[in-house]
Order: structure tokens, then sequence, then C-alpha cells
């Protein structure tokens, strides 16, 4: 997400998702000192009860003053929440100077903090993202391929393939590494359930009707389990083919950005010197005045009057 906040090149975003951290700590922190504060005013004595020494005590502090304390924090907590409105807002201004339009969710996925373990969240990141690059798409289009526009292109759709690789690999991580397991652990209570009712059933230690259908129970359970972990490793194969994909396609997407953004570079020092060229030419210098002397000149006369005159 920072990568992508930076690829659009508008001007002071990159603070945004930084103002936005402080403003969601900030939340976080007031809720945290309003539940302490709670817990303090459970035992907390009326101020009409407190002793002249314990008003003067900062560490006895009254349900009244307590109650403040939370009215504050309260206060602090709306401020920030108004803050984070006029962030997003403000960042979907940003994105529309570039072309871009995003609404205030969209704006919002992008900002936000999201868990590497979050699958759903990060498909949401990736569909605005995508929305994000197929309006960058049609700018360049438009714009003839325009070197800045292109950029921000070029760098979106890398962006979006590095999200896409996040996802898929994350969720063949999750397959290996939580769901199959825990279905092989479903598995095995299933079959340890089903020796326990059969020895039951031939020591006669229990209902032997009741027994019969939990077993039939656990095997339908253990049947199930198999089968979904037969069903998700074809999933995660299938996801590793279409990851593999993904990383060519990814090793693509940034040797063209990194072709788009040498040729942008290029075209700038261009520009430049073809500016600081027109600039120079038109520099004139202007025609250097001869010195006739005309000082000593007058000089020289005056005292050659006077010798002739003497």
């Amino acid at each position: 997400l920072d990568q992508a906040i930076e690829v659009l090149g508008v001007s002071e975003v990159s603070d945004y998702r930084e103002r936005i951290r402080e403003a969601t700590a900030a939340i976080a922190s007031s809720h945290a000192d309003i539940a302490d504060y709670q817990r303090q005013r459970v035992s907390a004595p009326w101020a009409k009860d407190q002793s002249q020494i314990e008003q003067y005590n900062p560490f006895e502090q009254s349900k009244e003053a307590l109650d403040q304390l939370i009215t504050d924090e309260k206060s602090k907590i709306e401020r920030q929440e108004e803050l984070l409105v006029e962030l997003k807002q403000s960042f979907a201004k940003e994105l529309s100077k570039i072309g871009v339009q995003m609404d205030e969710q969209g704006a919002e996925s992008l900002l936000s903090s999201v868990s590497g373990d979050d699958i759903v969240t990060m498909a949401v990141v990736f569909d605005n993202i995508k929305r994000m690059t197929t309006q960058l798409q049609e700018l360049t289009d438009d714009s003839g391929e325009a070197l800045d526009v292109a950029k921000r292109y070029y760098g979106m759709y890398v962006v979006m393939i590095h999200v896409m690789d996040r996802i898929q690999k994350s969720f063949i991580r999750d397959i290996n590494d939580k769901h199959i397991p825990k279905l092989e652990e479903f598995a095995t209570q299933a079959e340890r359930n089903i020796e326990q009712a059969r020895k039951l059933i031939d020591i006669n230690g229990g209902d032997a009707k009741i027994l019969e259908t939990n077993i039939a129970s656990n095997e339908l359970t253990r049947d199930t389990a198999n089968l979904y972990i037969r069903y998700l490793q074809r999933n995660a194969d299938l996801i590793a083919t279409e990851n593999k994909r993904a990383q060519k396609n990814l090793a693509t997407a940034m040797n063209t950005y990194d072709t788009v953004k040498l040729s942008s570079e290029v075209a700038a020092h261009m520009n430049s010197g073809r500016r600081d060229l027109e600039t120079l030419m038109k520099l004139e210098v202007p025609a250097l005045r001869e010195f006739s002397n005309q000082a000593i000149r007058k000089e020289f006369q005056r005292m050659t009057s006077e010798l002739r005159g003497g």
C-alpha cells in the first residue's frame, strides 16, 4: 500500500497513511484510558466525601474528576474521527487531480493498515487498486502515453500484481499450515471416537444402538474431513499454478515499469537541458563601450593651455 501511494506521486499523499496511523493510534489510546478511568471510578469516592488532603492528592481522583477525564477522552476520540474523515476525503480529492476517481470507502481501503493474514480485506484492496489501474490505463491511452501518466499506470500495475501475489501465497500458506492440519486433527479425533465406541459395544459398556449411531456420525465426519482435505489440496495446487503465471507477469510488469521510468527520467533531463539552453540563448551581452579617457584628456588640454599662456 505504501508503494501504491508512492507510485501515484501526488503532492503530500505520502503523508496521509502516517497521519491516519497516528489518528487511529490516538483513538485506541483514548479508548484504553477511558476503560482505565471507568475501572478507577468503581472504587473512587464522591468529591463531597473526600478529605481536604485527598482533594489535593493527584492519585486520589473523585468520581466527578474521573467523569470529566472520561468526557475529555471522548471529545478527543470525536476530534480524531473527524480528522480521519477529512483525511480520507482530502486523499480522494488528491487522486481526482490526477484523473483517478475513488470514493471514500475505496480511499479508506488504500490508507488503512491491512493484516497480512486477512485475505478478504486484501481482496478488497486488490479490487480498489484494480479500479485505479484501469482508470490510469485509460488516461495513458488518452494522453498518447504521456510519460508522467504512463509511469503511474505501469507502477500501479506492478503494485496490483504484488497484491495478487501476496493473496495467492497467503491462501496456499493457510491451506497447508492451518486448514489441512486442523482437518487432519478432526479426522483423527473421529477415528478415535469410532474405536472407543466399538470397544464399548464389544464389552457391552454402553447403549449399543446409540453407539452405532455415533460410529456412523463419526465416520461421516472423518470421510467429510478427508474429502475436504483433498479438495483444498487441489485448490492449493491450482492457485500455485496461477501464482507461477503471476510471477512471470510481475517480472514483465516490473521491467516495463523500469523502462517507462527510465524513459521518463531521460525525457526530464532532456527537457531540463533544453530549458537551460533556451535560457542561455536569451542572455545577451550589451556592446562594450570604448574608453576614451575623457577626464585625463581634458586635464591635459587645460595644462597645455596654461603652459602656453605662461
